[in-house]
């Protein structure tokens, strides 16, 4: 009898966890992290910053050649800073920036999160594009991709501040 009572017990444990662990939301304020970027078959990385406001801080270490370049991206707008010089001309800074683009998905960041084959995802629309948005079994986010192909991000180093 104590036998059966464990079992219908941690079954019980086993099945609540289990239901509990689906109901997870994506993590995308209040993190930072390496973004390593694919954007239209050339490579970039930069450093991330998302405030819990939901505001990104974005600053490019690769390649060399844009090195420095920040952004800061809200729902405000956009801004670009490089070498103290600062453009706030939202009409000059096109919004299909990898940091805006990175910006818009997790700033909007919609729907259920979803399980196959022990990966968890989100899938949803921007204007641009479809988005996959891979997720860690905490929540952080791992992999974004596009249909089409435009933008493809793996964050790295993912942290809640």
């Amino acid at each position: 009898m104590k036998r059966l009572l464990c079992a219908v017990f941690s079954l019980l444990i086993l099945v609540g966890c289990n239901n509990n662990f689906r109901k997870f939301e994506p993590i995308t304020k209040g993190i930072d992290f390496l973004a390593e970027i694919k954007y239209y078959n050339e490579h970039y990385e930069c450093i991330c910053d998302i405030n819990s406001s939901g505001e990104m801080h974005a600053e490019f270490t690769y390649p060399a050649e844009i090195e420095g370049l920040k952004y800061n991206v809200s729902k405000n707008g956009i801004s670009a800073e490089y070498e103290e010089l600062e453009y706030i001309n939202k009409n000059e800074i096109f919004e299909n920036t990898a940091a805006y683009l990175i910006w818009d998905v997790l700033s909007n960041v919609k729907g259920q999160v979803k399980s196959e084959d022990n990966l968890f995802f989100v899938e949803g629309k921007t204007k641009e594009f479809d988005y996959r948005l891979e997720l860690g079994s905490s929540g952080l986010p791992i992999k974004l991709t596009t249909k089409p192909d435009i933008i493809e991000v793996t964050f790295k180093n993912v942290k809640i501040k």
